[in-house]
């Protein structure tokens, strides 16, 4: 594998002689299929072209040149990681572009999910799909699930301190977890849960036996926000008719952006995932405009984070998967909150391609440029994976209507270029396990625990073997609950 001198997009030119240089961004291209509305008015379907599972040929409208020579019909040519048409179905999808960065969350690697799009070009469709037909976000959840099995770490030794650390947990720092898990799944049922998670795991036993290591626990945490305005507002706490939205405060330091109060969650099973993703789902910001009834008006995030711990050898690592569903697209048109809506959402998306664009340019240019994530929330929020801290992929949504030839064309065009970029990563500063005084655990932790910031294993303060004290487990989805802290949930 190549090596490079320097780190590219790294806004304080490191040198990175040693580094390693990732794969080029994925990117896939998926065209749904002509509805009823554009088949009625006749759009013409002949636009677009397919040559074979990488290249697309774009069909632009003809030319005159001048009185003399006919018009010209000319096509664009682009080439992309994969080329899904209409009749692709969502599971074959998930199979091709996120499956296996789905497994390699197990190995310790970040993963994200954009999409990009024009309004009603499917995108929320093959993020969420439908009950009977669900989409990446659905069946990424299985999956984890399914690696997951019987090994779910229900006694929550360690919770996420944000996006970037591990905080062991003690009796008073799991207060807040209860709580919303209470507010959330307040009609839940623990049997209903052990049961379906029993009938998933029973009939899919091959992939735990390829996957499951008896030694290891994982616990599965969600968090859910939005990018509305260029603010950020958790969709996990549901918005009050009488009293404004609080944004979460951003607070920057050398290595990312770090969202204040975000709330995160564990979660047992899939049911429990669901009704987390769809409670927030349904807080999320929409609104009519031309081209979709209830379109989106805000780039929702999803973070799954993953934390695993072996029975032995006590160093626990946490990884994630980022899947981002952008707001699609539009023209500035329109007066008021929908215009600043439209204009917040075109320059976050505008920066989030000039950052590819730097990302590409920089691979052959002589002096470094600098990455202007700082010009949108979305591209700070991301920054890590523009540095090569987690691997990305993009999955180009396509409105196959000549009628949006134009902005089809322009999406593609940036598709083969995002494809053709390859990010040198940076090490990621050492992180540590918060322990809070003197917590009670189990013996096992012993000494040296050690935690990781996005999937890497970095050292930390050392617990002492005398310090940690025996207790009974603190488990927070069932019985098991000290009498004190269960009266609150």
């Amino acid at each position: 594998m190549s090596t490079d001198t320097t780190a590219i997009g790294n806004p304080n030119n490191e040198t990175t002689n040693t580094r390693r240089v990732e794969p080029p961004v994925n990117v896939y291209v998926r065209i749904r299929p002509f509805i009823g509305d554009e088949l009625v008015r006749g759009e013409n379907q002949n636009m677009l072209c397919i040559r074979d599972e990488k290249r697309i040929a774009v069909k632009l409208y003809p030319t005159a040149t001048n009185n003399i020579r006919p018009a010209q019909t000319s096509y664009n040519e682009y080439e992309v990681t994969r080329i899904f048409d209409h009749n692709c179905t969502q599971e074959e999808l998930f199979e091709q572009i996120l499956e296996q960065s789905t497994d390699e969350i197990f190995t310790g690697s970040n993963w994200l999910l954009c999409t990009l799009g024009l309004t009603n070009s499917g995108k929320t469709h093959t993020m969420f799909g439908t009950p009977k037909d669900p989409g990446l976000i659905p069946q990424c959840l299985q999956r984890i699930f399914l690696h997951v099995g019987y090994n779910i770490d229900t006694k929550v030794l360690y919770k996420p301190d944000g996006l970037e650390n591990l905080v062991q947990t003690n009796m008073n720092n799991l207060q807040d977890e209860i709580n919303y898990r209470k507010y959330i799944f307040k009609d839940d049922k623990d049997d209903y849960r052990r049961s379906r998670l029993q009938n998933i795991v029973q009939d899919q036993p091959s992939i735990l036996d390829d996957h499951s290591v008896e030694d290891e626990h994982y616990s599965v945490w969600i968090s859910f926000f939005e990018l509305y305005n260029e603010s950020v507002f958790d969709l996990l706490i549901k918005p009050s008719a009488m009293k404004k939205r609080k944004p979460l405060r951003l607070m920057q330091n050398n290595e990312s952006t770090i969202i204040k109060d975000l709330v995160q969650i564990p979660v047992f099973d899939l049911k429990e995932a669901e009704d987390t993703i769809r409670f927030g789902y349904s807080n999320r910001a929409t609104s009519k405009t031309d081209l979709n009834e209830a379109s989106s008006r805000s780039h929702a995030v999803l973070c799954i984070t993953l934390i695993t711990f072996d029975e032995f050898e006590e160093e626990p690592t946490m990884s994630h998967m980022y899947i981002c569903d952008l707001a699609g697209n539009e023209p500035s048109t329109g007066t008021g909150k929908q215009l600043a809506e439209t204009c917040n959402i075109n320059t976050s998306l505008m920066t989030f391609k000039d950052c590819i664009r730097v990302l590409n340019e920089n691979q052959t240019a002589k002096k470094q440029m600098l990455l202007p994530y700082r010009n949108s929330v979305l591209t700070s929020i991301f920054r890590p994976f523009f540095i090569g801290r987690g691997r990305t992929i993009i999955c180009c949504n396509v409105n196959p209507c000549a009628t949006f030839i134009s902005q089809t064309n322009d999406l593609l065009k940036f598709s083969a270029l995002a494809q053709k970029t390859i990010i040198v990563p940076v090490e990621p500063p050492q992180k540590k396990v918060v322990v809070e005084s003197k917590i009670k655990g189990p013996k096992r932790l012993g000494q040296g625990v050690r935690g990781a910031a996005l999937g890497k294993k970095k050292n930390h303060q050392t617990v002492d073997s005398d310090d940690v004290e025996e207790q009974s487990a603190i488990i927070i989805d069932g019985s098991a609950v000290p009498t004190d802290v269960q009266s609150v949930s």
